[in-house]
């Protein structure tokens, strides 16, 4: 936390607008990293390591348990299709990977 609040302190007296002041909620950047890692992987680049803070370890976990919860119960009452049905299981499947061994901690 203190790091933020240094970071916010030396963006203020930059003289930055109080919009450029507020940072996005950890859930906000966590899926920023991601989708620049998924567009590398796409682009054909060796992705780089996620490099989460710990906010954003606690919103990714966060994430994964309400999929496990709730999330995934809600998907599958959307569809009858094998595949969809597949998929989500496989979605679970890595949701709950992701809350035994969270993301940041290999990388």
């Amino acid at each position: 936390m203190n790091e933020r609040l240094a970071r916010l302190e030396a963006r203020r007296a930059s003289g930055a607008t109080p919009a450029e002041l507020r940072e996005p909620p950890p859930a906000v950047t966590l899926h920023m990293k991601v989708m620049d890692r998924a567009r590398s992987e796409l682009d054909g680049l060796e992705p780089e390591p996620l490099d989460l803070t710990p906010e954003e370890e606690r919103a990714a976990l966060e994430g994964s348990a309400w999929f496990v919860e709730t999330g995934a119960a809600l998907l599958r009452d959307t569809t009858t299709d094998p595949d969809h049905q597949e998929a989500i299981a496989r979605m679970e499947e890595l949701a709950r990977e992701d809350i035994e061994q969270p993301r940041g901690a290999n990388e």
